[in-house]
């Protein structure tokens, strides 16, 4: 099946993703998208699935951290093949935004 990449930041959010924004003091802002996933299916640590963005403006920030996250996560669990990526070469897939 192949992969959906989130439109925008709300289908993000909708699937679990967390947006943290941060304003710095030379005006740059950015943003981070992270879910924490429950780990490979072979019973692999968890870990927190990041996407980071910076622009002059929020919008430029989201946007940059939304197309950093739908690259991220379409190399992880594969892109528009119709694949999906293997857990640790074991032939286990991963559960998109889970594992």
């Amino acid at each position: 099946m192949a992969l959906a990449a989130f439109a925008d930041i709300a289908a993000a959010t909708t699937a679990g993703y967390i947006e943290i924004v941060n304003v710095g003091t030379d005006g740059v802002t950015t943003v981070t998208l992270e879910k924490r996933l429950t780990g490979d299916p072979d019973g692999g640590g968890g870990v927190t699935f990041r996407a980071y963005g910076r622009g002059a403006s929020q919008a430029t920030a989201e946007t940059q951290a939304l197309s950093a996250l739908n690259f991220k996560r379409g190399t992880r669990y594969g892109f528009d093949t119709g694949a999906t990526s293997k857990g640790k070469g074991n032939n286990n897939s991963h559960t998109r935004d889970v594992t």
